[in-house]
């Protein structure tokens, strides 16, 4: 494992008989290796995605795996070491994922989904799946009793044939029993070892027909592991604000919710378990019932030393493998990879800020001459940043008598505190045109920029004095609580304005949506506009200055995102949008200079063939038909 690294190794198992090792790789192979032997065996290679769910049987000889299929639901696969061959243990029709075994061997559980129950939106009448899945189960041998087989509910009365007798032999015996195997640990664990070693019959005729269902509710379910008759596993559905942990024990057929865990271990004896809360972790005994953390790690004192030089060639080397092998085509656009690492390993060395290398890995990555290839970010000094407060607001400085004056207000929607325009919030008495004669009583005209007298005061009370003109007399004393940030405010401003304008020219018939994102954030603006003017005659959707819309992150914090899929033509002639786009139908360049005077030829292009095309274009909803007769 450890030689001709040729590509990323993932989620590494020992054997329970710790004589070989299973592992997914990036290259879309399931793999393990015999320790002593170093022979590596392929169990079977993904042609749509990497393996991420695979678990050995208790005695080693079998492996159960979740595939990614190409033209079909996911499925789960059994693999006999002995046999060297896959067999399904699902079908086509659900996604079926996280196998592992039963630590008796009897059982495979897994999840999959298979529950229908859809939501319908509010915004269109249509359906969403969210919540589908639960936790299954197959018996691997036609023998093997279903946990929740039918039980008779006949009673039985048995005569009282104990005696106190009978009951202090049994209870002696009980007692001796527990001495014996005290003095004798090594014959426990023999026994433990041979258990571990048993046969376990697998019978794949019918298996697919030997699937029950746990009596859990239907969410989303990860990380199953079993212990004794008990399962644990992580549930987070979408009525779940947590993940919680929790167990459900066959034998008494119920389910417990152990606690809001995000993530557990249990130990290799399966006698404790690793937990983690909100960044804490605790080891505790093995739980049946609610976990109450008495104690946590202290990791205070967990500390490395640091070679920064040494960090840094290794990022530069890690962000370089990763676009070798996570690139969505494999002959990296024709670009001489290994030619590239050379050619900038050298400055490396003279890297002295987290800055200068980032700066190196961002002109390396841009020789692939592509989109979605960004750097950023890393461990670096970050002095403490004081905010300036915000009026949400453009002030400009009078010449004649140095007081600040409001140039304009910036909209927002107050109801929205994203969208809090300080000014224009209720109570708050200040206009365009006002002049701002001093803040928390500091004269503006006696400091060279009024932002010194607002330093430090985002989401604080301040004290605006205002007045119509440049005077105190007349003056009011206004409170208002700056913003730290208005970069939305201004965004919200844009889109007013272009739907004002778009309103205006066509009188009320056509639309206006921007959509910032393909993000959540540009998702919801979209929706938020969208279906209020879906009655217009048409719409201009406008994507200028769209962000876009996945990272991985670095050794120090910092992140690289790597291009991992694209698009291509129906016809499969070759690659399409990714670092070129759609071709236009109409070019128009805004001029650089008309923009910044609030000219947008753009737009205005757009609003003019619009209005043409409504000539020859335009629908109207019809009236409603007459009433029926029946």
């Amino acid at each position: 494992m450890t030689k001709g690294a040729e590509t990323y190794k993932y989620k590494i198992y020992w054997s329970p008989d710790s004589r070989k090792i299973l592992w997914a790789d990036k290259r879309l192979r399931l793999r393990y290796v015999n320790v002593r032997t170093g022979n590596i065996t392929e169990i079977d290679k993904s042609e749509a995605w990497e393996f991420g769910h695979y678990s050995w049987s208790p005695n080693s000889m079998w492996i159960v795996y979740a595939k990614y299929e190409l033209e079909m639901m996911d499925k789960i696969y059994l693999y006999s070491l002995k046999d060297k061959k896959s067999y399904e243990m699902t079908d086509d029709w659900y996604n079926s994922s996280n196998p592992t075994f039963s630590s008796d061997g009897k059982f495979v559980f897994f999840t999959s989904n298979r529950d229908f129950d859809p939501i319908c939106g509010r915004t269109e009448w249509n359906h969403a799946y969210q919540d589908m899945s639960r936790i299954y189960l197959i018996t691997l041998a036609k023998s093997t009793d279903s946990p929740f087989k039918y039980r008779s509910d006949e009673v039985e009365v048995k005569k009282k044939e104990k005696t106190r007798k009978q009951d202090a032999e049994k209870a002696q015996s009980k007692k001796d029993t527990e001495e014996q195997d005290a003095e004798k640990p090594q014959a426990k664990d023999d026994a433990a070892k041979k258990k571990k070693n048993e046969k376990i019959k697998v019978d794949i005729d019918g298996i697919k027909d030997r699937i029950t269902v746990l009596p859990v509710a239907v969410s989303n379910y990860y990380n199953l592991n079993s212990v004794g008759d008990c399962l644990y596993y992580n549930r987070k559905g979408s009525k779940d604000k947590k993940a919680q942990l929790r167990l459900f024990d066959l034998k008494e057929q119920k389910e417990t919710e152990l606690g809001q865990f995000s993530g557990y271990e249990i130990s290799a004896d399966q006698k404790k378990m690793l937990v983690v809360l909100d960044g804490k972790y605790a080891i505790i005994d093995l739980p049946k019932a609610k976990i109450e953390i008495e104690e946590t790690l202290n990791l205070s004192a967990m500390e490395v030393r640091l070679d920064k030089k040494a960090e840094w060639r290794q990022i530069f080397n890690e962000c370089w493998r990763q676009m070798r092998e996570f690139f969505y085509v494999p002959n990296l656009h024709g670009v001489g990879w290994e030619a590239m690492r050379k050619h900038y390993e050298p400055l490396v060395k003279y890297v002295n800020h987290r800055g200068d290398l980032t700066y190196i890995i961002g002109e390396m990555v841009g020789e692939l001459n592509m989109g979605h290839t960004y750097v950023g970010d890393g461990e670096y000094p970050k002095p403490k940043r004081i905010k300036t407060g915000l009026l949400g607001a453009k002030v400009e400085r009078d010449a004649k008598s140095g007081y600040y004056k409001i140039g304009k207000i910036l909209r927002g929607q107050n109801c929205d505190k994203t969208l809090r325009s300080p000014l224009t919030e209720i109570g708050v008495d200040a206009s365009t045109g006002d002049y701002i004669l001093a803040v928390n009583g500091k004269s503006t005209a006696d400091v060279d920029n009024i932002y010194e007298l607002l330093l430090n005061k985002a989401g604080k009370q301040v004290t605006l004095t205002l007045n119509s003109k440049p005077a105190k007399k007349g003056s009011r004393h206004v409170i208002v609580v700056p913003t730290d940030n208005e970069e939305k405010l201004y965004y919200y401003e844009g889109v007013q304005t272009n739907i004002e304008k778009v309103n205006k020219a066509t009188n009320g018939k056509v639309g206006y949506v921007h959509v910032p994102d393909m993000g959540r954030y540009g998702l919801n603006e979209f929706v938020k506009y969208f279906y209020p003017q879906i009655r217009k005659k048409a719409l201009i959707i406008d994507v200028r200055g769209n962000g876009g819309g996945n990272v991985s992150p670095m050794l120090d914090g910092g992140y690289l995102r790597k291009p991992e899929f694209s698009r291509y033509d129906l016809e499969g002639r070759k690659w399409i949008i990714e670092g070129y786009g759609v071709e236009p139908d109409i070019y128009v360049d805004n001029d650089p200079a008309k923009e910044y005077a609030g000219i947008d030829q753009q737009l205005n292009k757009a609003i003019e063939v619009i209005l043409q095309e409504l000539k020859t274009k335009e629908k109207k909803i019809p009236p409603l038909p007459p009433y029926p007769v029946k």
